[in-house]
């Protein structure tokens, strides 16, 4: 990433952008999921930027100037962490950032990323296309358990207190209401995978982002389709498909998903050498720039769990 060819742009960025400044605190989001648990806790007492905005793939994420014109003046920047912003310290570095970097992920219990597929076929992947890069040790796509969204909306909300105490008030009530929004939506998720089998609870997801939401409602992921926990990795070799269709088979997988804007041919192989259903797509990773898909937290996590339990009851009935 070459930060050093953006730092003149930035110069111009952030002289433009500094009429724009006003005397609310300046918080920048690293993308679209934690803006959303801003917007939820701050409302409208704060300036937000958005690094990777709604449409845009966290994985694939890439630096432009007027993101460092944003970080050069901001008073906090919020991120997942876990290894998920890998860019984020370059980034700030070369803004020059003098604010408070929060990490949401840093007070949780992070799960081992997912290598199932690796464990026998390591380096079997096709790689000529993959420039990508590792995530690290840990799953971080936390947010896909309500409880670690209420964690995370906790330490958000201290930090904005401490930023803006004249406002920590409406940030402490604000928190509160959504605590008790996000304990709901808990709720319905146990209702709905409830009313499913636990042996029946068996799914395929083309990268490994669910892996906190099955662990939450007894959902088990034999494997995924890319092997690994980012959109980067290259597509699974031939033998790596033939050892997918063996093991949806051995293990009566209900349902394979796909991920949005991914290369659909290769759940679509899946489910039709398996006699599955078609595969559906799942917003995990980020929200949507348009009507068709999720526009913030709630609706992405109720669309994951009914478009998962809908799937699931469907295979049964099939069956």
């Amino acid at each position: 990433m070459a930060l050093r060819k953006l730092i003149p742009a930035l110069v111009l960025w952030t002289v433009s952008a500094l009429w724009l400044h006003a005397d609310k605190p300046h918080v920048v989001a690293s993308f679209s999921l934690p803006a959303d648990w801003v917007r939820q806790v701050a409302g409208d007492r704060v300036e937000l930027d958005v690094l990777a905005g709604n449409g845009q793939d966290i994985h694939a994420y890439e630096p432009a100037p007027r993101d460092l014109a944003k970080l050069s003046r901001a008073d906090l920047v919020v991120e997942i962490g876990a290894g998920l912003e890998y860019w984020l310290d370059d980034m700030l570095a070369a803004s020059r950032f003098q604010g408070r970097r929060l990490t949401l992920s840093a007070p949780l219990t992070l799960r081992h990323a997912n290598d199932e597929l690796d464990h026998e076929e390591h380096g079997d992947h096709d790689t000529h296309e993959h420039d990508g890069h590792h995530h690290g040790e840990h799953d971080p796509h936390v947010w896909m358990d309500p409880e670690n969204v209420r964690l995370m909306s906790q330490i958000l909300t201290d930090a904005l207190c401490e930023l803006d105490p004249p406002n920590a008030e409406t940030y402490r009530r604000n928190e509160e209401r959504w605590a008790q929004h996000l304990n709901d939506l808990d709720q319905h998720a146990r209702e709905r995978f409830d009313k499913i089998p636990v042996e029946d609870r068996v799914i395929i997801t083309y990268h490994d982002n669910l892996g906190y939401f099955a662990a939450r409602y007894g959902i088990e992921i034999p494997a995924t389709i890319l092997g690994s926990i980012s959109t980067e990795s290259g597509e699974p070799s031939a033998r790596q498909m033939a050892r997918l269709i063996r093991l949806i088979r051995q293990d009566k997988v209900g349902a394979v998903f796909t991920d949005p804007g991914s290369n659909a041919r290769l759940s679509t192989e899946l489910c039709r050498e398996t006699g599955l259903p078609a595969p559906k797509a799942l917003y995990v990773g980020y929200l949507s720039a348009g009507p068709d898909g999720p526009q913030d937290y709630e609706a992405l996590f109720l669309s994951t769990v009914d478009t998962v339990a809908d799937s699931l009851q469907t295979s049964q009935h099939i069956e």
